[in-house]
């Protein structure tokens, strides 16, 4: 399962991107359909890989995208559909646009709490 790999991954360039002393509470990621991510092997992936860090109960949320294609022999640009899919005018091999995406889109953090010294 490569939900996991991908997850420890992520968590890398959550920790890299977090502020210090800061919790992240949500992860938006972009994924296209080529790195065949399953939500729930991926939702169980993360909750395993940050379980007991500082981000443990962060939510991860998929944005996952449309194929988008384009056919060489006719030039139909269409978005959507199965990953796997012939053109209409029967071509067998469209090109791929985009799909194998793989983004760190946003993350919310709580700052961490500070205390006023001269409060009084």
């Amino acid at each position: 399962m490569h939900e996991f790999s991908i997850a420890e991954a992520l968590l890398s360039q959550v920790e890299a991107h977090t502020p210090a002393g800061c919790v992240v509470r949500s992860v938006v990621v972009r994924v296209g359909p080529l790195q065949m991510i399953e939500q729930d092997a991926m939702a169980m992936a993360w909750n395993a890989i940050t379980s007991g860090t500082r981000h443990d109960g962060a939510e991860l949320e998929l944005d996952v995208r449309p194929p988008h294609r384009v056919c060489p022999d006719c030039g139909r640009d269409w978005t959507g559909g199965e990953t796997i899919e012939p053109c209409t005018c029967g071509c067998v091999r469209p090109k791929w646009i985009d799909g194998d995406e793989l983004t760190l889109m946003s993350m919310r953090v709580d700052e961490p709490q500070t205390t006023d010294a001269t409060a009084g």
